[in-house]
């Protein structure tokens, strides 16, 4: 962290989560085979084919998400792949308070949740630790971040919090 002039961080869904969607694909299309060679019956594809898709998109989004944040001296980077296209961008003077902290969950899940709304956006892929930014047209937007106390030694050293 020493002599940069950025905080950089990518985070990506669980392992675990990855591997059941895949499973579930695997499986699903191990079952298709198996009807196809030894059983033959058709309406077992009318019940399997839904499945397949979904599990199939499921497995698609968990391998290709990744939530990525770069904080310079001008301001925060974040994307959200395969979602935002470019990479979206606070400045610094749009930014009324930025505080780091620990997110109190009601529940422990594994895995990631994204939520929009109008004015508040939370992107959580890995843990509970987060920062949130509230910007001066009341817009909340909270990450969440696995490396808080690099995180809050570039802040401190770029002197924003």
């Amino acid at each position: 962290m020493k002599g940069k002039n950025y905080f950089y961080e990518v985070q990506k869904p669980s392992k675990n989560l990855m591997g059941i969607f895949l499973t579930t694909f695997v499986i699903s299309i191990i079952l298709v085979g198996i009807n196809r060679f030894f059983i033959n019956n058709k309406e077992f594809y009318f019940y399997l084919l839904p499945f397949i898709i979904v599990s199939g998109i499921f497995s698609y989004l968990s391998i290709s998400l990744s939530f990525i944040i770069k904080i310079t001296s001008k301001g925060i980077y974040y994307r959200l792949t395969p979602f935002h296209f470019i990479s979206r961008y606070i400045p610094f003077n749009e930014i009324e308070n930025i505080k780091v902290g620990k997110l109190n969950a009601k529940f422990k899940y594994k895995g990631f949740k994204i939520k929009k709304n109008y004015k508040n956006s939370l992107y959580l892929l890995g843990g509970y630790n987060v920062f949130t930014i509230e910007k001066k047209n009341g817009h909340i937007l909270t990450f969440s971040t696995k490396r808080r106390d690099e995180l809050n030694e570039f802040l401190d050293k770029i002197k924003i919090t």
